[in-house]
């Protein structure tokens, strides 16, 4: 997947698409950049690219409507990171403003809020592939989630490489095996987290327990 930042994108799609195998499948996003109007205009342009999706390309992200009018031009439409909640979600589907849902567990309300929107997502016959963009337990949970949905849905992972990495998974390869521990499986190296610690404090808290 690519993210474009400029006001006319195509050329630099297009040469992706150009350099890339043509079973290779190409994924776009612009982060909320357009109007209605010019969203459309784009998407006529970049149909024929064969896009696996155009991802956000509306301003402001809760234009359902104008989501729903892109989508139209024959561009898979992807969208959610933004979505306010499961209810979000149920108004995007309600609109038929997206072809591809992309539920954030740290913003849509968790794992079990994640686990509602697939289940919304199948009946409305919507593809979902999470988003992801940041490391630690919320990393770890979306894997566990992705983990649970079809073989064909990969896990975003903002790629960084690490001179020493906080837990084993930031080594990343093709694939990512999943720890067995209980929970999400994040435990983060104590030596790693002493190496760069700045300063710490340890709070107690004493309670008192009255009985009625």
């Amino acid at each position: 997947m690519i993210s474009v930042f400029q006001t006319d994108p195509y050329q630099a799609i297009a040469a992706a698409r150009e350099i890339l195998p043509a079973d290779a499948e190409l994924m776009v996003d612009v982060n909320c950049p357009w109007s209605v109007t010019d969203a459309i205009a784009h998407a006529k342009a970049l149909h024929p690219l064969n896009l696996g999706w155009l991802e956000e390309p509306v301003w402001p992200p809760d234009d359902l409507a104008g989501l729903a009018e892109v989508r139209k031009q024959g561009t898979r439409i992807a969208a959610g990171e933004n979505a306010a909640g499961v209810k979000g979600f149920i108004e995007h589907f309600e609109h038929g403003a997206i072809d591809v849902a992309q539920p954030s567990v740290s913003k849509v309300g968790g794992i079990t809020a994640m686990l509602q929107v697939f289940a919304l997502a199948k009946q409305y016959h919507v593809h979902v592939v999470p988003h992801c963009f940041y490391y630690g337990a919320g990393l770890m949970a979306t894997a566990q989630l992705v983990a649970t949905l079809d073989e064909s849905v990969s896990l975003e992972v903002p790629y960084i490489q690490w001179q020493e990495a906080l837990y084993p998974q930031l080594n990343f390869t093709p694939q990512m095996t999943l720890p067995e521990t209980p929970g999400l499986g994040f435990e983060p190296s104590p030596v790693v987290l002493k190496k760069y610690l700045i300063s710490s404090q340890t709070l107690s808290l004493n309670a008192e327990v009255t009985h009625a």
